[in-house]
């Protein structure tokens, strides 16, 4: 998109955070893109903390618009917003974010087209004195914008976090806007239909802001992660081509929870693990005042993956169910589009055949001789030119050697 001529809308959902809220529209005066072509639209999802008074009051140097919306999550507040938006692009906020100034000129200039959803960075506002969960909570953020940011990345629905990402207003209509029944994960049940419908994901780290979360701490995280659980097996059900982290760990035989005495325990007599569970976080404040910090991070995983399973359960119920659910295998996509590229007719070429294909999966050769194949990977982005290097280099390239000298030796 041309830079300084797209109007654009920023949509921030709010609950009970004027402080916050407040914050982040008086940031917003200094961003870089024109005044003229940019508006502001916060919605304020049940407030009852003074943030309409406080909207209704602020005088703002931009055009700023609000509404009211009463529903779980934000969801609901995200997609007011856009039904009432004017600009071209949509930019999505939360109300805790630290916009640099240049956040929204960078997310105009990261897209090429109006197919295009771009992921502005978001690293996490580390506090003076952070304890053991902030300081892990840091480190999370920090990887997943990493491997958003390398050369070749190939996105995931996983990839699409709403708290500062952009997207035009027709694409977002196009796929009917954010899901409004799940309490969690609605970004990503958007990011699948976006990767289904063809959308070009990028990231950009000149569209970046501070996350400056208050609010979360461990109890909260731990609380989360059971939701997260549900939620996850209700996507499953919406969307059963695609498979988590978790099943995806299951098929390539990295966990083995399942088989364990916790979970033997979990399924039989949850309120006893429940209360064991519970009990155990009070063990990590010790632990962190001992700074064992190894000892505190081996525990904050068990917990967290407790928590995970204990939200699996409440949805699938039984033994069985939560087996099929972890082991399950979805079927190959009817309209599957693979090809077939040879190494020998240079990289080049090979990138371009991609690019102009977007295959599901690729046959890698050279000189006809088969050195490997990418794997389906349902949920990720059609494949690309950009992907083939790193892939040659992260899972073909003993293959590849292999093949090449061979052929040396032929010669």
């Amino acid at each position: 998109m041309n830079p300084f001529e797209t109007t654009i809308s920023i949509i921030i959902p709010t609950h009970n955070r004027m402080h916050s809220a407040k914050r982040l529209l008086d940031k917003l005066a200094h961003q870089t893109y024109p005044k003229h072509l940019m508006e502001v639209v916060m919605v304020a999802n049940d407030c009852s903390d003074g943030t309409i008074k406080m909207l209704q009051e602020y005088k703002a140097t931009y055009k700023l618009s609000y509404a009211e919306t009463k529903g779980a999550g934000p969801a609901v507040p995200r997609n007011s917003g856009a039904s009432i938006a004017n600009g071209t692009l949509l930019i999505f906020l939360d109300d805790d974010v630290d916009p640099c100034n240049e956040l929204a000129e960078g997310h105009v200039t990261a897209h090429e087209n109006n197919n295009t959803v771009v992921m502005g960075y978001l690293p996490f506002a580390i506090p003076a004195k952070p304890g053991f969960f902030k300081k892990n909570l840091h480190t999370w953020w920090e990887n997943k914008f990493y491997k958003m940011s390398r050369k070749g990345h190939r996105f995931t629905y996983e990839d699409l976090l709403s708290g500062n990402f952009s997207i035009s207003a027709d694409l977002f209509r196009k796929v009917s806007g954010f899901i409004t029944t799940l309490t969690c994960r609605d970004d990503y049940e958007l990011g699948i239909r976006l990767i289904n419908a063809g959308a070009d994901f990028a990231f950009s780290n000149k569209a970046w802001g501070y996350h400056k979360d208050e609010v979360t701490d461990l109890k909260r995280s731990i609380k989360r992660k059971r939701e997260e659980g549900r939620i996850d097996v209700r996507l499953w059900r919406m969307h059963p081509e695609v498979l988590n982290s978790l099943q995806r760990a299951y098929r390539e035989n990295k966990s083995g929870f399942l088989q364990s005495r916790t979970a033997l325990l979990m399924i039989h007599c949850p309120n006893f693990t429940d209360t064991i569970a519970k009990n155990l976080v009070h063990a990590m404040t010790l632990l962190e005042k001992l700074n064992f910090r190894g000892k505190w991070e081996r525990l904050s995983y068990k917990l967290h993956s407790y928590w995970y399973y204990r939200g699996l359960l409440d949805e699938l119920v039984t033994k069985n169910e939560l087996n099929g659910y972890c082991t399950y295998v979805p079927s190959t996509p009817a309209a599957l589009k693979e090809i077939d590229i040879d190494l020998e007719d240079g990289l080049e070429k090979a990138e371009a055949l991609l690019d102009k294909e977007r295959p599901h999966m690729a046959h890698v050769k050279f000189g006809g001789e088969m050195i490997g194949f990418t794997p389906l990977k349902p949920g990720a982005e059609n494949l690309k030119g950009k992907h083939l290097r790193r892939i040659l280099a992260r899972k073909l390239s003993r293959s590849l050697m292999k093949t090449l000298a061979l052929k040396e030796m032929k010669n």
